[in-house]
């Protein structure tokens, strides 16, 4: 027997089933009331009392501004969560002289981490420049004033050695001046 034969024939044995409610909201009915709803069994529901409730409103789309803006929000969360953990190369006591000192009091560990990580990459980043001024003066052959040969140089370039030169220049890009004192030779 197929049974895709049957799919189209009515069942005799089960009971035709009403439609639950039919909308007859806005013809009067035989109680006068327009404010009714016909349920399949032939009772009304009184509508009236949900007059003036105001309706749910549609989640109207994001823009895509509220968008990334959502989306910075979670990766903040998730930065600090991860702070927790984290143990900075600037030690907590440290950060905490430094803060109170400038002010800043907060019993979060959390914006503390946060504040010796950018105090980190801050250290971090003129470090770096400062190997590159080395590196360049050491390239440029400028910083040294005595008569060496040419396999001398190449060993000495092998080490870079960073002076306060270098350290001057690198800081001297984010604002800072630290300047050799006059009196040092």
């Amino acid at each position: 027997m197929n049974p895709a034969a049957f799919q189209n024939v009515p069942s005799s044995s089960a009971p035709q089933q009403q439609p639950i409610a039919s909308t007859s909201a806005a013809q009067p009915q035989a109680n006068g009331s327009t404010n009714a709803l016909e349920i399949g069994m032939g009772m009304d529901i009184d509508l009236s009392q949900f007059e003036g409730v105001p309706l749910p409103e549609l989640e109207r789309p994001k823009s895509k501004k509220e968008l990334e803006q959502e989306k910075k929000d979670l990766e903040l969360g998730e930065l600090l969560d991860m702070m927790d953990e984290w143990k900075p190369i600037i030690p907590d006591e440290v950060t905490d002289y430094y803060l109170q000192r400038s002010g800043f009091e907060t019993d979060d560990v959390r914006v503390k981490r946060l504040l010796a990580l950018a105090a980190q990459r801050f250290v971090s980043s003129i470090s770096a420049d400062a190997f590159q001024y080395a590196r360049t003066r050491t390239a440029s052959g400028t910083g040294s004033r005595t008569k060496e040969s040419s396999t001398a140089k190449a060993k000495a370039r092998t080490r870079t050695t960073l002076t306060m030169e270098d350290l001057s220049a690198a800081l001297k890009e984010y604002g800072v001046g630290a300047e050799r004192a006059a009196y040092y030779l």
